[in-house]
């Protein structure tokens, strides 16, 4: 015959409950743990989405493009405006004196409106424009080429770590 407990009367109830909890946790545990079929295909999806080194080449590649937009746009003409608005609440109050008369006058107006537009165009700065834009291309070919080699670089781990498991 198996071992038999003698518990306490009232007892039952709350520790039949907790050995289910128990027992439902130990249970389940494995399940939380358990593993995953992956392809390769999967694997290097996987790995492209998570790696730090892939995903720094590909934000330096962005700002590669967008360096390129910036040096490209100090070509083109520069238009700024502005728009300047101004109300005063009480209008300066000036008072002259006329032999004993005593006269005041109001200066100002009650709102102000200014507005302003500039427009400048660079016509020549010895070559600084096509040489910095120049610089700003061949950076975006060598982030290019990095963005590459980390990929393949990434792919290769990958594959050799997935057929090291494997075999």
């Amino acid at each position: 015959m198996g071992l038999m407990y003698v518990l306490p009367k009232g007892c039952g109830v709350n520790l039949r409950f907790l050995l289910v909890v128990v027992m439902l946790f130990l249970g389940l545990s494995p399940l939380a743990y358990s593993q995953t079929d992956l392809t390769v295909s999967q694997a290097i999806q996987l790995a492209l989405q998570n790696n730090e080194s892939y995903l720094k080449a590909r934000k330096d590649l962005e700002k590669a493009y967008n360096r390129v937009t910036e040096v490209r746009s100090s070509a083109f003409p520069q238009i700024n405006a502005g728009l300047n608005l101004m109300h005063n609440w009480e209008l300066p109050t000036f008072v002259i004196d006329f032999g004993g008369e005593s006269m005041s006058l109001r200066a100002g107006t009650y709102n102000n409106l200014t507005a302003n537009l500039t427009v400048r165009q660079p016509i020549y700065n010895g070559g600084k424009v096509f040489t910095a834009l120049s610089i700003a291309k061949t950076y975006k070919k060598f982030s290019t080429q990095q963005l590459v080699v980390a990929e393949r670089q990434l792919k290769l781990n990958v594959i050799t770590a997935f057929w090291r498991a494997v075999i």
